[in-house]
């Protein structure tokens, strides 16, 4: 097996970081749309049902990916709470 420098590594962590982060603002502008969505059809920010059926799939998703048990959970967490403290200011200043 050969193993590669650690520079070239970090490097490729770094690229892999970048993306994540593109995606993340990617997500988070869909997600600000669905709070005005949302607001200007008089929908709760949480959608307990939505949710529930996210986190099942994440899960299943993780598990296929070989990521650590929970690690969707943690993540995504922070993700949907952001997106519904978005939601509730969106809502508040509709």
């Amino acid at each position: 097996m050969i193993v590669r420098e650690l520079d070239e590594l970090r490097n490729l962590i770094d690229e892999v970081d970048d993306e994540i982060l593109h995606l993340l603002a990617r997500r988070f502008a869909l997600t600000t749309e669905v709070g005005y969505y949302k607001a200007q059809n008089n929908l709760e920010p949480l959608d307990a049902t939505r949710e529930a059926k996210q986190y099942k799939k994440l899960k299943k998703l993780a598990t296929e990916y070989g990521l650590p048990a929970g690690i969707e959970k943690d993540i995504f967490e922070i993700f949907m709470q952001y997106s519904k403290q978005q939601h509730t200011i969106i809502k508040k200043g509709w």
